[in-house]
């Protein structure tokens, strides 16, 4: 659950006891600072909701509301003034400075009360998605800062995606895509409890925060309960084939992989971390890899072995395999690759073609002319061996039924005659994904 925070800055310490006893019986967490100096740290480390400032640190209120407007310039919290003055030129002053209220002192406890509540439920409305019902990206990054701040030595954040959501979208429309988004939400909230956090990253990436002891296993219960439902949100041809077909002109079309989800796991079990931002490029690089691997899978982070040379980098591949039997074609294939500055490899012939020379070349690309209806040779060799190579694989054809085609393991359907320009796009995007 996310934990509304207030900060008050009053040098009084009866009224902090005061007002902490009041917004504590409201469920609010109250940090008590003395001056604005002593609440610099608070300010910058939990990112507090609303502030409360008295006159009792300051001799003028109206100055101290618009620094602190300046040091909250990033997250825009709701700023309230206390004070004892009932002369209507200071309260001005201060709401022209950036005072969202003002309290005239003494306030009757009930009415205190009410007015926070109303400015913290203005405040989370405007950042709740109206369709998802849940807190969108500001509060979820608010949530890992002040889980960072903490010092527990016991949490875990995970980033939840759906994969390929994007290209579902556009083929099954917004309504079913709604659809499908809302259920999932309910099966993460069936997993957490009041004390457990889950907000939106992004419209198909949501952030949950909860302890290290169960988030391996919410993360296992998610895999399987998702792919147990993603099937019933395509129609029967597309859940039996395994992937929908997405067209980008009237010649090109791709398949795309039915729905899955990925999931990373970091936590502060293995390294301590100091600020959002390294946590977040932990958190986004353990991400990337589980989205490369196929199928619904998670990926939880575990102990890092230091050394000399323990880091590898890896060659970027931009190697080209054209299989052309037309030559004028080949040729001018393999110019428009090399002007590109990809390592280029040419085949005229199936009957030159082994899949001995296809593993020892390792391509990152194969372009791949399987011929007309009449030929048979390039689509069985598609079929037997194309399936199991990691290279991307677009299949060219003068005739063939593009099911047909794409069933024999191409990512992409490309009829010809067909526009040079179009197979280097294509090509220079499926060379990015495979070394991503």
């Amino acid at each position: 659950m996310f934990e509304k925070l207030v900060l008050l800055i009053d040098s009084r310490k009866e009224m902090q006891a005061k007002y902490k006893k009041s917004l504590s019986q409201l469920g609010i967490n109250v940090k008590n600072k003395n001056s604005i100096k002593d609440a610099i740290s608070d300010i910058t480390l939990l990112q507090p909701d609303l502030i409360l400032i008295s006159d009792s640190t300051t001799k003028k209120l109206s100055d101290d509301i618009r620094n602190l407007r300046i040091l909250t310039y990033n997250f825009r919290p709701v700023i309230v003034g206390l004070s004892k003055s009932s002369d209507a030129g200071e309260k001005l002053a201060a709401l022209d400075a950036g005072a969202d209220d003002f309290f005239e002192e003494p306030i009757l406890k009930d009415e205190f009360q009410a007015r926070v509540n109303a400015h913290l439920r203005r405040l989370f409305e405007s950042q709740t998605n109206l369709h998802t019902n849940l807190y969108n990206a500001k509060i979820s990054y608010k949530t890992i800062n002040r889980t960072i701040a903490s010092n527990d030595e016991n949490w875990s954040v995970l980033l939840v995606s759906i994969d390929n959501f994007e290209e579902y979208k556009t083929v099954y429309g917004d309504l079913a895509a709604e659809k499908m988004l809302q259920t999932y939400i309910a099966i993460i909230s069936s997993a957490l409890d009041e004390n457990e956090y889950l907000g939106q990253l992004g419209y198909d990436d949501f952030l949950l925060v909860t302890n290290s002891l169960k988030a391996e296993k919410i993360a296992q219960y998610l895999v399987h309960a998702f792919d147990l439902i993603a099937q019933k949100f395509y129609n029967a041809q597309d859940s039996a084939q395994g992937y929908i077909l997405q067209s980008d002109n009237d010649t090109t079309e791709t398949p795309v992989p039915i729905v899955t989800t990925s999931i990373a796991i970091v936590s502060n079990e293995f390294k301590q971390y100091s600020n959002i931002k390294e946590f977040m490029t932990d958190l986004l690089v353990l991400h990337r890899i589980v989205r490369s691997r196929v199928g619904s899978n998670y990926l939880k982070d575990r102990p890092k072995i230091g050394g000399k040379d323990t880091v590898v980098n890896q060659e970027y591949n931009n190697k080209v395999l054209l299989i052309e039997q037309d030559e004028a074609l080949s040729l001018l294939l393999e110019s428009n690759f090399t002007i590109r500055n990809y390592k280029t490899k040419l085949i005229t012939s199936l009957k030159n073609l082994t899949v001995d020379e296809i593993k020892n070349y390792n391509p990152a690309l194969i372009v791949f002319d399987i011929g007309d209806e009449k030929d048979f040779d390039g689509l069985l060799f598609c079929k037997n061996y194309l399936q199991k190579c990691c290279a991307k694989v677009i299949l060219t054809t003068s005739q063939r039924n593009k099911q047909e085609v794409l069933n024999a393991g191409a990512d992409l359907y490309l009829p010809k005659p067909y526009d040079i320009l179009t197979l280097m796009n294509w090509s220079e995007k499926f060379l990015r994904e495979f070394n991503s």
